[in-house]
């Protein structure tokens, strides 16, 4: 492991046991953290204090880092979150549109500003900005995702659907995007179409998920194909008898 994979993993260790309430023990981390990646341990002390709604000190916490480091992008990110998190989304804006001016093949800086845009009710805008996301990467699933969204909200079940099958072909073991999609697919099509549609997944990346298996089961109830659905049900008690039965 890398220096750069070792202390990222420390601070994700000490976001984790902050947010299971076990503070001592993420001081304990970030105290280690420090002593070998001073900017990982600015960022995870910011994110301690927002974590534990210490908005003011998070933000001043974040701005500092961001000041030292102008070039970091999860600093950037960071302080972006703070604002925002305080209410000052324009001065969120402009950080996230430099963020994504500075940083352009940085996914979750686009998806940071699209999700801001939305915030304000701006959707058109943040539309507009998932299309300059994906110019820049149209490999990133997350940016796919977050379209996929944006459709199912402006009620164009198609383009979502679209949008979905763009994000599982980069991510096609992704499980939530599977269950997520099919759900789209039952609400807004037919039941036949999300039961097919999560067949797929069924023969490959989810084989031995239950309660993918539960899904489709359901799906070809809704349909109204009930030998369809016991079959599907029968093998996700194979796979967990426990889950089957809730």
């Amino acid at each position: 492991m890398n220096p750069l994979t070792a202390t990222d993993a420390l601070r994700r260790l000490a976001e984790m046991l902050l947010l299971a309430g076990e503070g001592a023990a993420a001081h304990a981390v970030l105290q280690e953290l420090a002593a070998v990646d001073p900017l990982n341990a600015a960022k995870a002390e910011a994110t301690r204090a927002l974590l534990q709604g210490h908005l003011g000190q998070a933000l001043l916490l974040a701005r500092r880092t961001a000041e030292r480091h102008p070039h970091d992008l999860e600093a950037a990110l960071l302080m972006a979150h703070c604002l925002a998190a305080l209410g000052r989304l324009a001065e969120a804006r402009a950080r996230l549109e430099v963020a994504t001016q500075e940083h352009p093949q940085s996914a979750m800086a686009w998806l940071h500003l699209a999700e801001l845009m939305a915030q304000l009710g701006d959707l058109p805008a943040a539309r507009r900005i998932l299309g300059d996301g994906l110019a820049q990467r149209d490999d990133a699933a997350v940016l796919w995702l977050a379209l996929a969204r944006w459709h199912v909200k402006a009620d164009v079940p198609e383009a979502a659907i679209e949008a979905y099958r763009q994000a599982l072909m980069r991510t096609p073991r992704d499980r939530e995007i599977w269950l997520e999609s099919a759900a789209v697919l039952l609400e807004a099509t037919t039941p036949e179409a999300a039961a097919l549609w999560l067949e797929v997944a069924l023969a490959g990346p989810l084989a031995l998920d239950a309660e993918a298996h539960l899904a489709c089961a359901r799906a070809w109830m809704a349909a109204g194909d009930g030998a369809s659905a016991d079959a599907w049900r029968t093998a996700a008690a194979r796979i967990d008898p426990h889950d089957a039965q809730t």
